[in-house]
C-alpha cells in the first residue's frame, strides 16, 4: 500500500514523489538559489565598484565624474568634463602642496573657481549648405543649385520658427520670467555655403553677429574608420593634416561652454558650413571616437542642434532635421 504525501506544515517541499510534485520542488529550489545568488552578487558587485566609505552624491573622482559610476567596463569611456578646456578648476592655479591645509589659500582658490565658472548656457546650430553645382572648377564656381537655393529658403522659415520658439518658452530665467537671447550668425567663407547663410540671413532680420570664417571651410578632418570610397572622394593623406588642423582650430573657436565673465544671457550660435565640419564636430562634442565622422550622413541644408550647459555638460537635440522639406527636395547633394 502506497504511503500518503507528509503534509507537515513545516516543511518546505512535500516529500510526494510524483512528476508533478518533483517538478515543483526543483523549480523552487532553484528559485530559491537563483534569489540567494542574485542577491549576493549584486551586494558583491555593490561593495566591489563603490567605495562605502565615501558619499554617494557628492564625491568625485579626479576627472569630476562621481564616485557611485565608477566600474571596470571596458566598453564604457569616462566623460570629459575638461573637453573644451574651459573646466574652471582647471582654469585656476592649483595649490601647492604646502598650501592644501592653508584655510586662507583654500577659500582664496574656491573664490577665484566660482568667480571662473560660466553662468549661462548656449545652443548651437550647425547647418549644412544646400545643394551645389559640382560641374564647376573650383570653389568659386560651386554656386548653390536652384533647388539648393529653395532649400536654404526653407530652412531659413523653420530656423526662424525654432528660434522664436526658442526666444519665448527657452529663454526665462529660474522665476519664469523672459530673457534676453544673444543670436549670432557664422558662416563659412566656401560660395556654397555664403550663398545658404545669405538665403537664410532673409528670414533672420536681427541678429547680433554675422561673420564670415575660414575656419569652417570643408576639408578633411581625420582620416575615418572605416576607411573612404576612393571612387567617390580620394583626398591625399595631408589634407587630413592640414585641413584637419585647421577645422580642429573650428571646433576650438565654437563649441565650447560660454566664458565666464561674458555677459550672462544665453546665446544661440548658428553655422552655416559644410557635412564633414559638421560631422567632425558633433564626434567631438560627444566624445565619440573623431575618425567615426564618416559613418555618418547628413543632408543638404539640414539642422543639427547641441545644447552647451555652463557645467561642461552637454546633449545633442536633434542630428540632420530634414523634416521641413519634402521628399523631394532631400539631397545629399
Amino acid at each position: 500500500m502506497a504511503s500518503k504525501p507528509s503534509k507537515s506544515k513545516h516543511c518546505l517541499f512535500r516529500s510526494d514523489k510524483t512528476p508533478t510534485s518533483m517538478a515543483n520542488n526543483l523549480f523552487l529550489k532553484g528559485f530559491s538559489v537563483g534569489l540567494l545568488s542574485g542577491a549576493t552578487g549584486l551586494i558583491g558587485y555593490y561593495f566591489g565598484a563603490v567605495d562605502a566609505t565615501q558619499p554617494l552624491v557628492n564625491a568625485q573622482n579626479d576627472s569630476g565624474q562621481p564616485k557611485w559610476i565608477e566600474h571596470e567596463d571596458p566598453r564604457i569611456q569616462r566623460w570629459d568634463y575638461n573637453w573644451d578646456k574651459r573646466s574652471p578648476d582647471k582654469l585656476v592655479k592649483p595649490l601647492r602642496k604646502s598650501q592644501m591645509q592653508d584655510e586662507e589659500a583654500v577659500a582664496e582658490r574656491k573664490a577665484k573657481v566660482k568667480e571662473a565658472t560660466p553662468k549661462s548656457v548656449r545652443r548651437v546650430i550647425l547647418i549644412r549648405h544646400g545643394q551645389y553645382d559640382l560641374s564647376g572648377q573650383d570653389d568659386g564656381q560651386h554656386h548653390l543649385t536652384p533647388l539648393g537655393f529653395e532649400q536654404a529658403d526653407r530652412t531659413g522659415r523653420r530656423l526662424a520658427e525654432l528660434l522664436e520658439d526658442w526666444k519665448t518658452n527657452w529663454a526665462r530665467d529660474k522665476d519664469g520670467q523672459q530673457e534676453k537671447v544673444r543670436i549670432r550668425l557664422y558662416m563659412s567663407s566656401m560660395t556654397r555655403a555664403t550663398e545658404t547663410a545669405q538665403t537664410i540671413l532673409k528670414h533672420l532680420p536681427e541678429l547680433d553677429e554675422v561673420k564670415s570664417c575660414n575656419f569652417i571651410r570643408e576639408g578633411a578632418p581625420i582620416a575615418p574608420v572605416p576607411g573612404i570610397c576612393k571612387t567617390l572622394w580620394n583626398p591625399d593623406p595631408k589634407d587630413f593634416l592640414e585641413e584637419g588642423a585647421r577645422i580642429e582650430a573650428g571646433f576650438r573657436k565654437y563649441m565650447h561652454r560660454i566664458p565666464a565673465g561674458e555677459e550672462d544671457i544665453k546665446t544661440i550660435d548658428i553655422l552655416v558650413c559644410h557635412g564633414n565640419v559638421i560631422r567632425y564636430f558633433l564626434c567631438r562634442a560627444m566624445q565619440f571616437a573623431p575618425d567615426a565622422w564618416l559613418r555618418f550622413a547628413i543632408h543638404n541644408a539640414s539642422i543639427s542642434v547641441i545644447s552647451l550647459g555652463a557645467s561642461g555638460r552637454l546633449s545633442l537635440r536633434t542630428f540632420g532635421e530634414i523634416g521641413h522639406m519634402p521628399t523631394d527636395m532631400m539631397t545629399f547633394n
